[in-house]
């Protein structure tokens, strides 16, 4: 029996929540991990539409809502759990109603607001190297519970020795390359799947993360604008 979309939407809740972040490093690794996440979901597609053959139109149409509101949280776990760019993509993904279908841009959209932090230990070394200083040295006030976390970076709030109030994004530890290598990966699934489906074609959007991505990990050309 499916799932009211109240009552899925309470379920991803509450499963990101529950979803370790494992990111895993290396080119190679975030490829196989992405990979293995799609391939699996197109097998999953692929023998329910040999289903169709034996199955009724009434359970056919239960069993494909079902499949689809299944494989979108797939992808939003794979998502929690990989992070980089993979995470940008769901947003990106989850505002598209005029791709996808309404399981997916519900499921995605949520990855907008429930991005989980990462802990202060990844992210300290990261602020004292870029800074040239430690923390204590750098800053009068320090809070170490983030105000906001996103896919590629989160935010801090902190108070300068002149008083001065600021937020402080850091970015995670080498999200430059992470980047690099999950576009790739997006470019070379989408095209993959370019030849071997004809439903939707994700080629323009993997070109719209090539085309908008760099800015994301640029805090110079952020500030600029």
């Amino acid at each position: 029996m499916s799932l009211t979309p109240a009552q899925a939407e309470q379920r991803m809740l509450r499963q990101m929540r529950e979803t370790p972040i494992r990111p895993p490093n290396g080119r190679l690794r975030r490829s196989i991990a992405l990979g293995s996440t799609v391939t699996g979901l197109w097998l999953r597609w692929r023998w329910l539409r040999v289903q169709r053959r034996f199955r009724g139109a009434e359970a056919m149409t239960e069993a494909t809502h079902r499949f689809h509101q299944r494989a979108a949280e797939s992808v939003v776990h794979r998502a929690i759990k990989q992070q980089g760019l993979i995470v940008k993509t769901c947003q990106f993904l989850g505002s598209r109603a005029d791709v996808l279908m309404d399981e997916y841009v519900t499921t995605l959209s949520l990855v907008h607001d429930q991005v989980p932090p990462r802990p202060w230990n990844e992210i300290r070394p990261v602020i004292e190297e870029q800074l040239h200083g430690s923390v204590e040295t750098l800053f009068a006030e320090f809070d170490e519970e983030p105000i906001a976390a996103a896919s590629l970076a989160q935010v801090y709030r902190a108070r300068k020795h002149d008083g001065t109030a600021v937020a402080v994004k850091v970015q995670y530890p080498g999200i430059d390359r992470i980047v690099e290598w999950d576009l790739q990966s997006i470019t070379l699934l989408a095209n993959l799947w370019s030849k071997l489906e004809n439903v939707i074609d994700f080629r323009p959007i993997a070109a719209e993360m090539r085309r908008y991505a760099p800015d994301e990990v640029d805090f110079v050309h952020e500030r600029s604008e």
